[in-house]
């Protein structure tokens, strides 16, 4: 193979590497996470608040993964509009609202799948179980809006929560499992070990 032919090969290696290795740093633009601005506001967040807890939406798959200890997938997906679905069955929506510190934030939402609640109240997440249900505040049957829940809007940027460690399956290796990038990666480094040796023959 030819130096340039090998040179153009590490290239397109580190190219594909790159989002995997975005995704196992984190930092504020968290790749693999989805991120939503805000239409009313200059918010642009990416971590979902309930009444305790956080998650972020993965980008492959658009699943909800709870980020609050240790990451762990919900099996919740979110779709275009942002509804959310479990199994296919609703269970509340995705949105944008005032928070108990008068900031615009994220959080998931009850939409006319809750019975009698209505929509727009606080999801409250079990993570024991991975079920929702509307949060009711202390003593009372009635469910909490989002102004209620204090996030003093530093849950927005998901650097802080999000470790990365639900990653898509390997099927899915661009959003962070690694499987077709470590076999470039491998390939290339043979590659260039090959040239290397070649080169330093005798003539």
């Amino acid at each position: 193979m030819s130096r340039n032919a090998c040179l153009s090969l590490c290239a397109l290696s580190v190219g594909l590497l790159a989002p995997y290795a975005a995704a196992q740093t984190g930092g504020a633009a968290v790749e693999g996470v989805i991120f939503l601005d805000d239409p009313e506001s200059d918010s642009r967040c990416a971590l979902v608040n309930t009444s305790q807890n956080e998650f972020i939406i993965r980008t492959c798959d658009r699943q909800l993964i709870f980020v609050t200890m240790e990451d762990e997938e919900t099996g919740y997906v979110v779709d275009s509009a942002f509804n959310v679905t479990l199994n296919g069955a609703p269970r509340g929506r995705i949105g944008y609202a005032l928070d108990g510190s008068g900031f615009r934030t994220l959080f998931w939402v009850t939409d006319n799948s809750f019975g009698d609640v209505g929509p727009g109240f606080v999801l409250d997440y079990d993570p024991s179980t991975g079920t929702v249900s509307p949060a009711m505040a202390a003593g009372s049957t009635q469910p909490i809006p989002p102004t209620s829940v204090q996030t003093a809007g530093q849950f927005c940027d998901p650097s802080s929560r999000f470790d990365g460690a639900a990653r898509c399956p390997t099927a899915r290796a661009p959003c962070g499992a690694g499987g077709v990038q470590s076999m470039i990666a491998v390939f290339s480094i043979l590659t260039l070990a090959t040239l290397v040796s070649t080169r330093r023959r005798p003539l």
